[in-house]
């Protein structure tokens, strides 16, 4: 007979959302109780078909839907690994109420998950504590006397690594021997020792001659199925476009490498992570040995302040303004390979979107989809949870190859940071699978001032 639980867990409508297949299981042999306030909310969230919030809460609704038809959610349902879960609907009459009418004001969804809370707190023997990804609910909670703490659940698992791995070597035959020999070598061949990542970039340096470096990249070798450390090409400035640093080669490194299925690139604004997975599905599309037939750039439809409005038009028309960032870093793209002038190159990359070649489309609509054969980009990635990046990522089909693009210092999710979004669980769950890559972009290359605000602001 499983031994009753000794807490409760109250859960914010933010952890729902945040962690729509899992909240029922971080929690186990606790009764877990979610506020009606809260449900009321969930359904606000599945209503929004615009916002791909929605699907989380949609989730949600399924998962207690399954726990209602095994029992009663006001008196409590059962969960196999110990523990109840239930509804809460809070009395609306006594002295606590008095208390949080004074304290809590007005009817914000937040003070009443908190009130109900503290009622809970006032009126049961066992442990309350209220688990809220917003920190202001947490503080108030806190003020009151109650428990209150972050969500972790999903934040469980090895800890990030920026991809770039720096070795000094105190030889500098073995950088002679990277750079003029075209063979791939083994870690131990160039003195590692330590355990590497699959796919991990490394830049080799002399202790002696600072600024001798040889970038590599740790894969997958197909005659001998071993992970080997092979040479990638420093970038050379010229007239075409072409990586203007370190980060940036190795980027189109991971992109371009055929045995690599997914890539993140993660960094501040203006590091060119974004043109980097353009310029990289650019080249695969136009490549005679590869099989990649489209490119399709995935893109939120988000606004930033004030909301505009409805804007006329037809769908691909609305989201005419949410394209233009990925069709001017096309255009700079074929226009800096020396090809065309401006104007003759926006009209070259529209006829490759007129002929459906290459799609721009909002994320809102990437569910129950299949791309087979195309480089599939997806930005801004780093606002979505875990369930939706799942969404995302298994959406590729044979033959394609997919890079994700974000900046986990600018996470715009209500219900999400930078620790809970869930490109920070794809880095952490895929950084083992030799089929994944992974690299941070740290230095800025669109202007000075874009470099300096991107850190100070």
């Amino acid at each position: 007979m499983t031994a009753e639980a000794k807490e409760i867990r109250v859960l914010d409508t933010n952890i729902l959302i945040r962690d729509p297949t899992g909240f029922l299981d971080a929690f186990r042999g606790a009764d877990i109780v979610v506020p009606i306030s809260s449900i009321e909310e969930i359904d606000d969230l599945k209503r929004s078909a615009s916002d791909h919030r929605s699907f989380s809460a949609r989730e949600v609704s399924r998962r207690i839907e399954n726990l209602r038809s095994a029992g009663s959610l006001s008196e409590g349902v059962r969960l196999p690994e110990g523990g109840t879960f239930r509804v809460y609907v809070r009395e609306k009459e006594g002295y606590t109420q008095e208390i949080l009418h004074r304290i809590l004001k007005g009817e914000k969804r937040d003070n009443e998950i908190i009130a109900d809370a503290f009622t809970l707190h006032r009126l049961s023997k066992k442990k309350v504590v209220l688990v809220s990804g917003d920190l202001n609910v947490r503080i108030k909670a806190n003020a009151l006397g109650l428990r209150a703490e972050n969500y972790t659940h999903d934040e469980e698992g090895p800890g990030l690594h920026g991809g770039l791995k720096e070795i000094t070597v105190s030889d500098p035959g073995i950088l002679t021997m990277l750079s003029e020999n075209g063979r791939a070598f083994r870690p131990d061949e160039l003195g590692i020792e330590e355990d590497l990542y699959p796919n991990q970039c490394l830049r080799f340096a002399s202790d002696e001659e600072k600024r001798k470096t040889v970038l590599a990249l740790y894969v997958r070798d197909r005659d001998s199925d071993r992970f080997l450390i092979k040479k990638v090409p420093k970038p050379k400035i010229d007239k075409r476009f072409r990586p203007r640093n370190d980060e940036q080669a190795l980027a189109y490194a991971l992109g371009t490498h055929p045995d690599i299925k997914i890539t993140s690139l993660v960094g501040k604004a203006g590091t060119g992570k974004t043109l980097m997975a353009l310029k990289v599905a650019w080249d695969l599309l136009r490549s005679e040995d590869g099989n990649i037939e489209k490119i399709v750039v995935f893109r939120p439809a988000n606004e930033l302040g004030n909301q505009i409005g409805s804007l006329p038009g037809t769908a691909d028309e609305k989201f005419e303004p949410w394209k233009r960032p990925v069709l001017s870093g096309f255009e700079i793209i074929h226009r800096e390979e020396g090809r065309e002038t401006s104007s003759r190159g926006h009209k070259i990359i529209s006829g490759y979107i007129n002929a459906g070649t290459i799609e721009i489309l909002p994320i809102n609509f990437i569910q129950g989809d299949t791309f087979h054969n195309c480089v599939i980009v997806v930005d801004e990635a780093q606002n979505y949870n875990n369930f939706e990046t799942k969404m995302i990522v298994t959406r590729a089909g044979e033959g394609s190859k997919m890079i994700l693009t974000g900046d986990l210092t600018q996470v715009h999710g209500r219900h999400l940071d930078s620790r809970s979004s869930g490109l920070t669980k794809l880095i952490r769950v895929f950084q083992d699978h030799p089929i994944a890559g992974h690299l941070e972009l740290v230095k800025g290359e669109r202007s000075e001032l874009a470099t300096l605000a991107a850190s100070l602001l």
